[in-house]
């Protein structure tokens, strides 16, 4: 477990939820000087980090939703920090836990050293990222309908099913329509073709949207990657956009 260490005036953690977060500031010596619940508006924030804007750092949990602020940060030259939140719940550990104490702990962490950092992946291809990761999601969706139509046919008797892996959608249409099914079985063997071809649709419009934004974001790397025997499009993208940069590592071993 690697931890980073902050020198600042005054370290700030913010427990971050979908509607409210709980901000915490203390100083060097570990003195709370604001402690409070507001919305999540970075405005609101930064009116209230005002006074200590001079000399402090940010922290918050790598949660679903901490883009926002690490961007605000950003913008406006602060100093922010991402944790990592399993080790961070390790380190923890306390039995009593709720918003206020975590935002507390999250500076003290900070300040003391502990703070077990995540990478806090940069706004430029972060969405790009998380569009291909979007697709992952989408193709699994196609692999569970494919397994839909399978376990369907094979509870009507069809044991000897033929592979279908990597076929277009209007293949597995050809194959599967043949076999003879009751009424309704066919009827959701053709909501899972149907599903099918979308799912195809969808997929192929977001694979074309990634390899047009990595070609912006980094080419030079995108072509190395695809130069490697074995690696695909969609590996060679996905390299790319997890890794973001091999810089981000110091060693071998990381």
């Amino acid at each position: 477990m690697e931890y980073i260490h902050v020198h600042k005036k005054y370290y700030c953690g913010v427990d971050l939820h979908a509607d409210v977060m709980y901000v915490c500031v203390m100083t060097k010596a570990g003195n709370v000087v604001f402690h409070h619940e507001m919305p999540t508006d970075f405005s609101r924030l930064l009116k209230h980090l005002k006074p200590y804007l001079s000399n402090i750092a940010v922290c918050a949990e790598s949660t679903f939703n901490w883009y926002w602020l690490a961007d605000g940060c950003a913008k406006h030259d602060i100093p922010f920090y991402l944790g990592h939140a399993l080790y961070m719940k390790l380190i923890h550990g306390g039995k009593t836990k709720n918003d206020r104490i975590d935002a507390k702990v999250m500076a003290d962490l900070l300040r003391t050293g502990f703070f077990p950092p995540a990478y806090p992946y940069p706004e430029k291809m972060r969405a790009t990222r998380d569009l291909l990761r979007r697709r992952s999601h989408f193709t699994q969706q196609h692999a569970e309908t494919l397994r839909h139509i399978k376990t369907l046919l094979y509870q009507q008797g069809y044991m000897d099913l033929p592979a279908t892996h990597n076929f277009s959608a209007e293949k597995i249409r050809k194959i599967f329509s043949v076999y003879k099914l009751p009424e309704d079985a066919a009827y959701s063997l053709q909501a899972d073709l149907d599903m099918i071809r979308y799912l195809d649709t969808v997929t192929a419009k977001l694979e074309w949207r990634t390899l047009k934004n990595a070609r912006g974001h980094d080419n030079h790397a995108l072509v190395l990657l695809r130069s490697l025997k074995g690696l695909g499009h969609i590996l060679s993208l996905t390299l790319l956009y997890e890794i973001h940069t091999i810089k981000r590592f110091p060693t071998v071993q990381n």
